[in-house]
């Protein structure tokens, strides 16, 4: 079978259905299900794309900006210095536009965007709105010496184009509860941020302060900003700190569409009481006054804990990604593990289930996730302590679903024939995918004939909401009768209707459970016009991709009767002859019937936006027909 594939970069808006829309009743149990083989189990297809620089410990956010979705990739470390074995820190800013299928635009170049004002590392950036802050970090002074806290907040805020004019330095507030200091340098590093119901978020990490007699003085303190429209000064209220204290851990945050109460996770890190990672795992529950405490939650298996790993969250599932598992990338590997687990529906994370790792071992990588897919950008490969760590500008990203169009036949297809076409969605395990429809715009040389789940509008037909869960495929078949069209097929004609037309307010679903295994329904068997000829048609349509033969016909024999004559006559001719009248074939020429190219586009929607498009093609020399979809 032949399917084509496309992809359609245009939003789909929702609008009413119109009063002449009909309903196609389920012939079969719509739509058919199957859990994917066992060996699939939690397999996450990623695809691989490339930064313009190695980064590591770098910072990745996304922001959509009007109708653009743009990745941001700041600061972080290009490479390793083998004398004195510290990072070499860049101030580099760069960014790329996503398109709504994932896929990434062109890097901006360097210049076009303003680099940060100091090279740091240890900082977090964070999107809020169309704006990006830029919290913390150390750097290393000119001269020389110990590294330095960043004890400025930078905010930039972003164009519809993807560019901002300048990072603003905003002065930082902090307050404490009972007014002391703690003699703690007023900035941190390693620490982790999320942005959260108009609010920001700074949890733990490295502050100055015990820093010079005790290498690993990380704190518990956690603060919190409330952010307006606009890049303004930040006051931070202390909120209730961590159990113990933390720093080079990562943080996710979830904020509920109703009801007053959101949560923070927060995963991995290393405390003040050990040189190695530790087990954590906790939830904070973040009400109307602020955080009203901390939780332990399931662990991360494998480990007693990791460091300089990142936590991701894809709508109600959280991924995390591996880190090292000493703080000094030259005292340990990296780990290529990553885990995920699902938040339930009262805020308890499930026990952490381990998918399948990346190509490489990689610490110190930034992750995002924009429009529920997951980006895992740059890190380091760090294999022992005799080696530095090799930066690098990997980014891994994925798709969460894949879909296809089939035909059957596949080949050439003729006027009176029966096509059934197979839409095939194919969960690639990211989340469960609520709301998906399907949208099929029939072109002029076909007939519908049956399209269980689907509500057509004319010649666009649109299934009803499907729901598909992690770990599972479904389909939906529709069936057609092909006509000989009274114009020639449109080079564009399928795909320019289904782009414009807007969604159905449908609000019927379908929900995928994981318990049947059901089987495709067959096709419907081709039918024929009949001839002067008797016809042997093959059994199947090729699948290698060559043209479908054309039936084996012989012309019906013709049956010659010999009449003999009986008796003689003899005609006197007349005084004018008359000539004999011209003799008129009266047989009908018998008509071979030709094929009819089929130009079938169906598109998949998400939440209201249709972003994956399958063409497939019927003719009876497909070679070069892919020209004519374009």
């Amino acid at each position: 079978m032949l399917a084509l594939t496309f992809f359609l970069l245009r939003p789909l808006t929702p609008n009413a259905q119109s009063s002449g829309e009909t309903l196609y009743l389920p012939l079969v149990s719509q739509p058919l299900f199957e859990p994917l083989p066992s060996d699939q189990q939690d397999h996450i297809q990623w695809v691989l794309d490339e930064a313009p620089y190695p980064a590591v410990s770098a910072q990745a956010v996304t922001l959509s900006v009007g109708e653009h979705e743009y990745l941001f990739l700041l600061g972080g470390a290009e490479q390793f210095n083998p004398q004195t074995k510290r990072v070499e820190q860049t101030k580099r800013v760069t960014r790329v536009e996503l398109h709504e299928n994932g896929d990434l635009g062109s890097w901006s170049s360097v210049g076009d965007l303003q680099e940060l004002p100091r090279r740091l590392h240890g900082f977090t950036a964070t999107a809020v709105n169309n704006r990006i802050y830029v919290l913390g970090g150390m750097y290393y002074p000119a001269g020389g010496g110990l590294p330095k806290f960043n004890n400025t907040a930078y905010c930039a805020e972003i164009n519809e184009d993807g560019t901002f004019a300048r990072w603003e330095a905003k002065q930082q507030n902090w307050y404490f509860d009972d007014g002391a200091s703690y003699n703690y340098e007023k900035s941190m590093a390693y620490h982790a941020a999320v942005y959260l119901n108009d609010h920001l978020y700074v949890i733990g990490g490295l502050r100055r302060g015990l820093y010079f007699s005790q290498s690993w003085d990380a704190t518990k303190f956690v603060f919190s900003a409330e952010v307006g429209d606009s890049c303004d000064a930040l006051d931070w209220q202390q909120e209730q700190g961590l159990p113990e204290p933390l720093r080079g851990h990562s943080a996710v945050a979830l904020e509920r569409a109703s009801g007053s109460e959101h949560d923070i996770y927060l995963f991995g890190g290393i405390t003040n009481n050990q040189n190695n990672p530790t087990a954590v795992s906790l939830r904070a529950k973040v009400g109307v006054n602020g955080i009203e405490g901390w939780t332990d939650q399931p662990v991360i298996p494998g480990s007693a804990g990791i460091h300089a790993g990142t936590a991701v969250r894809s709508d109600e599932y959280v991924y995390f990604i591996a880190g090292t598992t000493q703080y000094d990338a030259t005292q340990g590997p990296a780990r290529d593990n990553v885990y995920r687990t699902k938040i339930l529906p009262d805020g308890e994370l499930q026990p952490w289930q381990e998918a399948n790792s990346l190509a490489h071992l990689y610490g110190h990588a930034a992750a995002v996730s924009t429009w529920d897919r997951l980006y895992i950008v740059g890190g380091a490969i760090i294999t022992n302590s005799t080696q530095l760590p090799t930066p690098q500008n990997t980014i891994y990203w994925t798709p969460l679903l894949f879909f296809s169009k089939e035909s059957e036949p596949a080949g050439a297809v003729f006027p009176g024939e029966t096509i059934q076409f197979r839409f095939t969605i194919r969960s690639n395990n990211v989340r469960d995918l609520p709301s998906l429809v399907i949208s099929d715009t029939l072109p002029s040389n076909l007939e519908l004939v049956s399209a269980p789940n689907f509500v057509q509008n004319g010649r666009l037909l649109h299934s009803i909401s499907i729901t598909l869960p992690v770990n599972s495929q479904a389909w939906q078949t529709l069936t057609a009768v092909v006509i000989q069209p009274e114009t020639p097929v449109s080079n564009d004609s399928p795909s320019a209707t289904a782009t414009e037309t807007a969604l159905p307010t449908n609000t019927a679903t379908l929900t995928v459970t994981s318990t049947p295994t059901a089987v495709p329904p067959t096709a419907t068997p081709p039918i024929r016009p009949t001839d002067d000829k008797s016809c042997v048609l093959p059994e199947a349509a090729p699948d290698s991709g060559t043209p479908r033969p054309k039936p084996t016909c012989t012309p019906t024999p013709v049956v010659t009767v010999s009449v003999m004559p009986t008796s003689t006559i003899t005609v006197t001719p007349t005084e004018t002859d008359t000539p004999p009248p011209i003799p008129t074939d009266t047989t009908t020429p018998t008509t071979v019937p030709e094929p009819v190219v089929v130009i079938n586009v169906a598109q998949l929607c998400f939440e209201g936006r249709c972003i994956w498009t399958s063409t497939v093609i019927n003719a009876e020399n497909r070679l070069f027909l892919p020209q004519i979809a374009k």
